[in-house]
């Protein structure tokens, strides 16, 4: 009898070692499947990446035609500006005040003042005196 018990116990070790048997199983074929879709994920975030990348490095370039294409419309700007008020200034404006001291001054605050002048004379003044700070930027 006690080899009927050790023969019933061991059936029953042999049946949950097969019962855990399957679970890992199972358990490893859903990783491998998990890890079969996150190779294909990642495959295609690597494929949305080069993508980005390429891009970025498209629109890197048209920034810097775009900001070719600023300055020279800037300097297109400041002639046409220094044009006219030359024009203006030729028909009896009045004289251009005194020279005033702009070497502290940066070149923003330059363009600024001379976009807000509305004086001709004074406008083509200050462009001579400008001229290569404001279209170079020195």
């Amino acid at each position: 009898m006690f080899k009927l018990l050790k023969i019933v116990e061991a059936r029953k070790t042999i049946s949950e070692l097969e019962d855990k048997l399957n679970s890992y199983n199972e358990s490893l074929i859903r990783m491998d499947t998990e890890f079969a879709e996150s190779k294909e994920i990642n495959v295609e975030l690597r494929g949305t990446v080069a993508e980005k990348e390429l891009e970025i490095y498209t629109l890197q370039d048209e920034l810097e035609v775009a900001n070719e294409k600023i300055k020279n419309l800037e300097v297109n700007a400041l002639n046409a500006s220094a044009a006219a008020a030359e024009i203006v200034a030729s028909v009896g404006a009045e004289n251009p005040v005194e020279a005033e001291t702009q070497a502290d001054k940066s070149n923003e605050e330059l363009m600024e003042e001379f976009t807000t002048l509305t004086d001709p004379a004074k406008k083509v003044e200050f462009y001579r005196k400008y001229r290569n700070k404001l279209i170079n930027k020195e």
